[in-house]
């Protein structure tokens, strides 16, 4: 799909990420109210992001799903690494 709004979680994420991981920070949003989120995302190009943000059950009587707001951390990650590498030199 072009957009992402609606669609299943496991669509953003690349590689093996949405198996466990996924199933994780659900059940961690569900028992704790929220779930801190970082993670490779496919980007609408074809890309990749780091993504860090909140995943938050939503719910009422007659739906049950789940809010992920996300900030692209790429740059952020990138630049924590390196950092660390001229740290370890």
């Amino acid at each position: 799909p072009d957009e992402a709004i609606g669609q299943p979680l496991s669509l953003l994420c690349t590689g093996g990420e949405a198996g466990d991981w996924l199933a994780d920070e659900i059940a961690t949003a569900e028992r704790d109210g929220c779930a801190d989120i970082e993670c490779g995302f496919a980007r609408r190009d074809a890309g990749r992001a780091v993504c860090t943000g909140m995943l938050t059950p939503l719910s009422n009587d007659s739906f049950r799903g789940f809010v992920l707001v996300v900030s692209d951390g790429t740059r952020r990650i990138a630049d924590q690494e390196r950092a660390q590498v001229e740290l370890d030199r």
